[in-house]
């Protein structure tokens, strides 16, 4: 350890007061808490009063088990050490590498007391005392944390039903939004966007009112910056007649003119209202029309002012527009605090909380109650923090009210509020990465600013990386000015430089190697070939690096040694896994063993995507990707040619035409032209689908899943393919996924596939299925941010010239700014907006900077080698141009030199880097081919496949059946049996399955449809349909035709007497027992619409949009008795039922009254007949 190190731990250990602790990566900071809490304990401080707070879950655990380890030291004996000299020594008690002390019965009580001591994340902190608290928090105690994906998913639902409720009660600014965005799915997006960041930024929604006042301070500004450019040009224009410095007649004449047109535009401009934006942009554009159009006759010393004058008379334009915006700002402000308020109301009913309110909860909890927060003053005597770089507002505040003095209560804690020697943080700004999250590097930075000096202290050595790294790092980051949001990020007082004991060093060659190619646009095919290149690149010079390279392995026992590189010696750390899918390719083509660490995304693997496919198909059968994603799939293995063939056919002339896949797949006959075994194939993949649309709406949705493996043979063929047996356990976790989902209440495909949509335009959230450890020798693939806090021997760092994607939304939030958003103006174009500009700067900015501090993080995750890769950029906001700069004309040399020069070493700032020609890598023989785990263990697949997946067939116990297909078995047994072969195989399939996709269309209009409403404005009715016709593949002339199909609806008696009834229920659900002599039939089904109407009658309408009743309507028959009987078992009460015909114009088929009884016994013996033919 360094001296300045030594002295550093040695000032915090005495704890004599608060300290913050400035810690860069590499330099033992977590080492150093978990000394002073030892400390802590050898002083008699019960573990009870000392609180440990970290960021993440993972950080807090390892924190615990660090802390528990020493104290298990001090509790245990001690084991024997190894010297020098390789023989087996003697137990050795007090050194240090035994720091067994006097007094073990402290360390017995702490080992005691470790399990329940407070260390965790702020989440686990607050949740403990919201629980101890319930009361004065004003909550219930034993209240349900919300996960990530559980809140998500219900704040999704909440946004979209607010969105539409909203404008179905007439809402204006509901509407103008949906307008402005195009419906109601792209408004919100937005919505839910905003609502996050808000939250996350510690905002509550009684906030977001006074956000909307950035117009004010631009304009003042604004105003005062053109002010004063104007003064300046009025007095060179009069400093110019005063001084003689206008010469010549012509001259002089223009310079009047001018001087006269310029007191009309100042004069003009004082008097200009902003806020009147039509009228103010006219007045504008005629300011702007007197200037002079040419520099023709314009002195110089006044060409850059005229020329600035019209760009900030431009920008006052959009001032103007931001004062028109304000209005539909407040709207959409209004729709953000009525989705807090539905959001909310649905965890109070639930009894939960998400984890933003354990954070909000605990901050008012302590805020408003002294007595709370005078109990836990003096319960807590130490508060460590780690990580504090990666805190809010919020979250800093909880720390500040839990180290207040005793004799202070204030509303609003500060650092001067604080208790003597009583609070240590510790953390590093360069290491700030999580503002996604709401983390605000300023809060360590104000800390920092605001602490005396001898309270703050510096880890300077860093113990991780190996001298050429730490100056490579020094020598890339420290010097980078202009970067810092704050000004403080990347200054030489924030970031101190890495330094390296020399002794921990086996030599010192180029540490730091860079990977070059040419610029994208030279390469066919632009960045995503460049990347390809790339990434041939890497998996080449990573079977170059393994058994070649020297890393250093570090023993407490018996110090350090070298030894070979191997495969986990590997990290590639990627800013985001977007493009991963290229370079497991490569990898996969060297046979280079990888993993990607806690998956990049369960619900993005190629298996989930195959069986979600499935799902879609047999509930959809509407679109022929999925289809086609079916067939390509391992599920049948069609060739690209063999979709070619079902696509293409020979019409009468003998001429191609093309076809939907799916009315090849299913209506082919002729394999003259098919290979043997694709037609094979193309067969019994449409008997499996036949029989999987049979079955679908009889088994739970991971039965079917079940099912459809089991005919399949799913899990066989994808076990013995790479990472095989991943996949098959991720597969497992989906059946899993698919339990929980239905033990939710969650029945249908429909609503499964929907959520896993949902789940797939995610970010990676879910991890997949864990069955390789990070032990293991495999090249780890993850994000920099799942590697924060790891080290690696080897990194690379790959695609480094990716930018950041640009900010185009049209409605933004800024912490500093607020809500912006476009105008849309009359004409309904938009335009931009000073406010929305200034956010998009202000947001951009700071992401620039957190991108900055990304590459910090990964380039000191490396110990011995840091290799960098990526396609050269111009831009110096991503991490390649920050590298191009640093080396200057050093690379353009180097690939200028041609094919002969295929590495060269340079040294910049004292820093040994090594340049690689990616394209010209030498070719290297393939890595021996990798065999799953378990089967090098002499099992063979299907064994494995039982060990992993512990797979049984579904064994049919009751029978559960939807009421439209019973009722139509009830009708025609023997046509039900053929049902789903043709509808599938009939030449009018695509037909059939238009008519499905209206009638559904036609169902969410009628479902949605507000009664009351509709019946006053006609306006609104046609504004639904239009919103719900935005998100389906429905046409104008169906829109219309519907439309007016519904208009007539809503004049007609049905629709009168369903306003006047006494209860009414759309949509309603139920799920029927029918028992007898141990068997029982489930029938489940969804009514259109039950209204008990004004003379005490219960009444049931199905609604059909068809134009004819054909014999069709025998079925339909059977299915309004099935619902009257479910109305009778619900209510208890015979009802009336009717069939409600709408296409065209309306025809109601009433059904004559039926007993009963004698029907249920009807449905309970056809169900036997078909639950005997399903066994």
């Amino acid at each position: 350890m360094m001296p300045e190190d030594a002295k550093t731990l040695e000032t915090l250990l005495k704890f004599e007061r608060n300290y913050a602790v400035s810690a860069g990566a590499g330099s033992g900071k977590t080492s150093a808490l978990v000394g002073l809490y030892i400390k802590l304990v050898e002083e008699g401080i019960s573990l009870k009063k000392i609180v440990a707070i970290t960021f993440t879950e993972k950080a807090a655990g390892e924190l615990k088990e660090r802390i528990e380890k020493e104290i298990g030291l001090r509790v245990m004996p001690a084991p024997a050490v190894l010297p020098s000299n390789g023989s087996i020594g003697g137990s050795k008690q007090g050194g240090e590498g035994s720091p067994r002390l006097a007094g073990s019965g402290v360390w017995l009580k702490a080992m005691q007391d470790i399990s329940s001591a407070p260390i965790g994340t702020f989440h686990t902190i607050c949740a403990r005392m919201l629980r101890e608290n319930a009361v004065e928090a004003g909550i219930t105690p034993d209240f349900r944390i919300m996960d990530e994906n559980e809140s998500l998913m219900a704040l999704q639902d909440v946004v979209r039903k607010t969105i539409i409720n909203s404008a179905k009660e007439g809402s204006s600014g509901a509407r103008y939004w949906i307008k402005s965005m195009g419906n109601s799915r792209r408004l919100a997006d937005p919505i839910l966007k905003i609502y996050q960041n808000i939250r996350n930024h510690g905002l509550e929604m009684h906030d977001v009112g006074g956000l909307i006042r950035g117009e004010i301070f631009l304009k003042d500004a604004f105003l005062r910056n053109i002010l004063n450019l104007f003064d300046c040009i009025d007095n060179k224009l009069q400093n110019g007649f005063e001084n003689g410095g206008v010469t010549g007649e012509k001259t002089r004449k223009y310079f009047e003119a001018f001087f006269d047109t310029w007191q009309k535009i100042n004069n003009g401009l004082r008097l200009l209202d902003v806020s009147m934006h039509e009228e103010a942009k006219e007045i504008i554009d005629r300011l702007i029309s007197r200037l002079p159009k040419s520099s023709r006759g314009v002195p110089d010393s006044l060409k850059k002012d005229i020329y600035s004058a019209k760009n900030v008379l431009n920008g006052l334009k959009e001032i103007t527009a931001s004062y028109r915006t304000v209005p539909h700002i407040r709207d959409f402000v209004d729709l953000l605090k009525l989705v807090d308020l539905r959001y909310s109301e649905i965890k109070d009913k639930n009894s939960s909380l998400d984890f933003q309110d354990l954070l909000n909860l605990a901050r008012k909890m302590l805020t408003s109650s002294r007595d709370v927060r005078g109990y836990y003053k003096k319960a807590f005597k130490k508060i460590l923090v780690d990580e504090f770089q990666d805190t809010n507002g919020v979250q800093a505040s909880i720390v500040y009210l839990m180290a207040e003095k005793d004799d202070i209560s204030m509303d609003t804690p500060s650092i001067n509020s604080l208790a003597d020697s009583k609070l240590v943080i510790v953390g590093d700004m360069k290491q700030s990465i999580y503002g996604f999250r709401g983390a605000d590097v300023k809060v360590f930075g104000g800390v920092i600013k605001n602490f005396d000096r001898s309270s703050i202290l510096y880890l300077e050595n860093n113990r991780r990386s190996c001298r050429g790294i730490v100056s490579f790092v020094n020598a890339l980051f420290i010097d980078r000015k202009g970067c810092g949001h704050d000004g403080i990020i990347f200054s030489r007082n924030a970031m101190q430089r890495h330094t390296r004991d020399e002794d921990n060093d086996f030599g010192e060659d180029a540490r730091v190697e860079f990977i070059l190619f040419g610029k994208g646009k030279s390469v066919s095919g632009g960045a995503e070939a460049v990347r390809k290149m790339e990434s041939d690149a890497i998996a080449k010079r990573v079977l170059q690096i393994v058994g070649s390279l020297d890393v250093v392995e570090y023993n407490h026992h018996l110090g350090m040694k070298k030894r070979k590189a191997g495969f986990g010696d590997i990290a590639l750390l990627f800013r985001t896994l977007n493009d991963v899918g290229i370079y497991e390719d490569a990898l996969r083509r060297l046979n280079i063993p990888y993993y990607i660490v806690r998956g990049s995304g369960f619900y993005h693997c190629q298996e989930v995507l195959d069986i979600y496919n499935v799902l879609q198909h047999i509930e959809r059968g509407d679109s022929d990707i999925y289809l086609a994603g079916v067939l390509r799939s391992p599920f049948v293995g069609l060739m690209d040619e063999t979709l070619y063939r079902l696509v293409r056919r020979l019409n009468e002339s003998g001429k191609i035409i093309c076809r939907k896949i799916s009315e090849g797949f299913y209506n082919e006959k002729d394999f003259r032209d098919y290979p043997e075994e694709e037609a094979e194939n193309i067969i019994r993949a449409r008997e499996w689908l036949i029989k999987w649309k049979s079955v679908k709406d009889r088994l739970t949705i991971a039965e079917l899943i079940e099912t459809i493996l089991a005919d399949t043979g799913y899990l066989a063929g994808i076990i013995s393919t790479f990472q095989g047996e991943q996949k098959v356990a991720n597969v497992k976790k989906l059946i899993e996924a698919a339990r929980r989902f239905e033990s939710e209440g969650n029945a249908t495909i429909r609503d499964f596939t929907y959520h896993l949509k949902k789940l797939f335009d995610e970010p990676p959230r879910e991890a997949e299925a864990q069955i390789t450890t990070e032990k293991m020798d495999v090249v780890k693939i993850m994000t920099v941010h799942q590697a924060k806090g790891l080290e690696f021997p080897i990194v690379f760092v790959p695609d480094i010239g990716r930018g950041l994607p640009a900010i185009k939304d049209r409605i933004v939030f800024s912490p500093c700014l607020g809500v912006a958003a476009k105008y849309i103006n009359e004409d309904g174009a938009d335009e931009e907006t000073s406010v929305l500009r200034s956010a998009r700067e202000d947001i951009k900015e700071m992401e620039m900077n957190e991108s900055m501090r990304i590459f910090y993080v990964a380039c000191t995750r490396a110990r011995d080698y840091l290799i960098l890769s990526g396609e050269s950029s111009k831009k110096c906001e991503n991490w390649r141009g920050v590298l191009d700069a640093m080396l200057d004309n050093e690379v353009n040399d180097f690939l200028k030199d041609g094919v002969l020069d295929a590495v060269r070493v340079i040294n910049t700032n004292g820093s040994n880097i090594k340049l690689l020609r990616g394209d010209i890598l030498a070719d290297e023989n393939r890595a021996p081919e990798a065999v799953p785990d378990i089967i090098r263990h002499g099992k063979m697949p299907h064994d494995v496949i039982k060990d992993i997946f512990d797979f049984n067939p579904p064994l049919v116990r009751e029978l559960v059946i939807p009421a439209t297909e019973l009722a139509e078995f009830m009708t025609f047994p023997e046509k039900f049996k053929m049902s789903a072969v043709t509808d599938s195989m009939d030449a009018e399939f695509s037909r059939r399955e238009r008519a499905r996709d209206i009638g559904t269309f036609f169902h969410l209009i009628m479902e949605r449809l507000d009664y009351h409403l509709a019946g006053k404005d006609a306006g609104y009715v046609t504004f639904l349909i239009n919103d719900i016709a935005g998100g389906m593949r429905i046409s104008d002339r169906e829109t219309n035709d519907i439309t007016v199909d519904v208009l007539r609806y809503i004049e007609s008696k049905t629709f009168r007497e369903v306003l006047d009834a006494r209860e009414v229920y759309r949509e309603f659900p139920f799920f029927m027992p029918v028992r007898e002599n141990g068997f029982t039939l489930y029938v489940k089904g969804v009514v259109d619409l039950l209204y008990l109407a004004k003379n005490g009658i219960w009444k049931v309408i199905d609604y059909k949009y068809a134009s004819q009743e054909g014999e069709e309507t025998a079925v339909y028959e059977n299915q309004i008795k099935i619902y009257s009987a479910a109305v009778s078992d619900s209510f208890g009460s015979d009802a009336e039922s009717a069939i409600l015909f709408m296409k065209g114009g309306q025809r109601m088929f009433k059904t004559e009254r039926f007993d009963i009884e004698s029907f249920k016994k009807h449905m309970l013996e056809t169900g036997k007949v078909f639950a005997g033919q399903l066994r």
